[in-house]
């Protein structure tokens, strides 16, 4: 299993998402950042923040 790491957007960036989820060759991986996109909307930022920190720590 890969290894992610997030970001959020830079200041001056325009872009949709707030936050953007890399993989470990540090290559955006959209399925994450639409992941984040879409439950930022429905959870607290907090708790997908924790969901995408476990899937940081899971090495393949």
């Amino acid at each position: 299993m890969a290894s992610f790491f997030h970001v959020y957007r830079p200041e001056g960036v325009n872009s949709k998402y707030r936050l953007i989820v890399f993989d470990d060759s540090k290559e955006a991986f959209i399925p994450l950042t639409e992941f984040y996109n879409d439950q930022v909307k429905r959870i607290s930022e907090s708790s997908v923040i924790a969901y995408l920190n476990i899937m940081q720590l899971q090495k393949g």
